[in-house]
Protein backbone atom coordinates (compact mmCIF):
# COMPACT_ATOMS: atom_id res chain seq x y z
CA UNK A 1 0.00 0.00 0.00
CA UNK A 2 1.24 3.48 -0.80
CA UNK A 3 -0.04 7.01 -0.39
CA UNK A 4 -0.40 8.78 -3.72
CA UNK A 5 -1.66 12.06 -5.17
CA UNK A 6 -3.91 11.86 -8.22
CA UNK A 7 -5.87 14.18 -10.41
CA UNK A 8 -9.60 13.83 -9.75
CA UNK A 9 -10.08 13.42 -13.51
CA UNK A 10 -7.95 10.25 -13.33
CA UNK A 11 -10.16 8.59 -10.68
CA UNK A 12 -12.86 6.07 -11.60
CA UNK A 13 -15.87 5.63 -9.29
CA UNK A 14 -16.48 2.02 -8.21
CA UNK A 15 -19.41 0.82 -10.33
CA UNK A 16 -20.88 -1.23 -7.46
CA UNK A 17 -20.78 1.58 -4.90
CA UNK A 18 -23.95 1.16 -2.86
CA UNK A 19 -23.86 4.56 -1.16
CA UNK A 20 -25.76 7.58 -2.34
CA UNK A 21 -24.51 11.08 -1.64
CA UNK A 22 -27.36 13.57 -1.29
CA UNK A 23 -26.64 17.29 -1.69
CA UNK A 24 -26.90 17.84 2.09
CA UNK A 25 -24.18 15.27 2.75
CA UNK A 26 -21.87 16.79 0.14
CA UNK A 27 -22.37 20.21 1.76
CA UNK A 28 -21.45 18.72 5.15
CA UNK A 29 -18.32 17.15 3.68
CA UNK A 30 -17.35 20.45 2.04
CA UNK A 31 -17.78 22.26 5.37
CA UNK A 32 -15.63 19.64 7.08
CA UNK A 33 -12.90 19.99 4.47
CA UNK A 34 -12.99 23.79 4.86
CA UNK A 35 -12.77 23.54 8.64
CA UNK A 36 -10.33 20.63 9.10
CA UNK A 37 -8.68 20.13 5.71
CA UNK A 38 -8.69 16.99 3.58
CA UNK A 39 -7.45 14.57 6.23
CA UNK A 40 -9.19 11.31 5.27
CA UNK A 41 -7.60 9.94 2.08
CA UNK A 42 -9.60 8.17 -0.60
CA UNK A 43 -9.25 4.38 -0.97
CA UNK A 44 -8.12 3.47 -4.49
CA UNK A 45 -7.68 0.11 -6.24
CA UNK A 46 -5.13 -0.75 -8.86
CA UNK A 47 -4.04 0.67 -12.19
CA UNK A 48 -7.50 1.97 -13.12
CA UNK A 49 -7.57 4.20 -9.99
CA UNK A 50 -10.97 2.87 -8.90
CA UNK A 51 -12.42 4.70 -5.90
CA UNK A 52 -13.53 2.10 -3.35
CA UNK A 53 -13.94 4.45 -0.40
CA UNK A 54 -14.37 8.20 -0.49
CA UNK A 55 -16.79 8.90 -3.33
CA UNK A 56 -18.49 11.66 -1.30
CA UNK A 57 -15.18 13.36 -0.53
CA UNK A 58 -14.23 13.33 -4.19
CA UNK A 59 -17.60 14.85 -5.15
CA UNK A 60 -17.13 17.53 -2.49
CA UNK A 61 -13.63 18.35 -3.73
CA UNK A 62 -14.93 18.64 -7.29
CA UNK A 63 -17.66 21.05 -6.18
CA UNK A 64 -15.01 23.09 -4.34
CA UNK A 65 -13.00 23.40 -7.54
CA UNK A 66 -10.36 20.91 -6.49
CA UNK A 67 -8.41 19.07 -9.15
CA UNK A 68 -6.47 16.55 -7.06
CA UNK A 69 -6.89 14.15 -4.16
CA UNK A 70 -4.71 12.07 -1.85
CA UNK A 71 -5.42 8.37 -1.61
CA UNK A 72 -4.23 4.98 -0.45
CA UNK A 73 -3.40 2.78 -3.43
CA UNK A 74 -3.55 -1.00 -3.33
CA UNK A 75 -2.58 -2.91 -6.44
CA UNK A 76 -4.50 -6.00 -5.28
CA UNK A 77 -8.20 -5.40 -4.70
CA UNK A 78 -8.47 -8.13 -2.08
CA UNK A 79 -5.73 -6.44 -0.03
CA UNK A 80 -7.69 -3.21 0.51
CA UNK A 81 -9.74 -3.84 3.67
CA UNK A 82 -6.94 -4.85 6.05
CA UNK A 83 -4.62 -1.85 5.54
CA UNK A 84 -7.58 0.53 5.75
CA UNK A 85 -8.63 -0.95 9.11
CA UNK A 86 -5.05 -0.52 10.34
CA UNK A 87 -4.91 3.09 9.19
CA UNK A 88 -8.26 3.88 10.80
CA UNK A 89 -7.17 2.34 14.11
CA UNK A 90 -3.77 4.03 14.07
CA UNK A 91 -5.03 7.49 13.20
CA UNK A 92 -8.25 7.78 15.21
Amino acid sequence: MEIIKLKIADLTPYENNAKEHPKKQIEEIKNSIKQFGFCDPVGIWGRKNIIVEGHGRVLALQEMGGTGAVGFLNEAEEAYPLPWVCVKKCTS
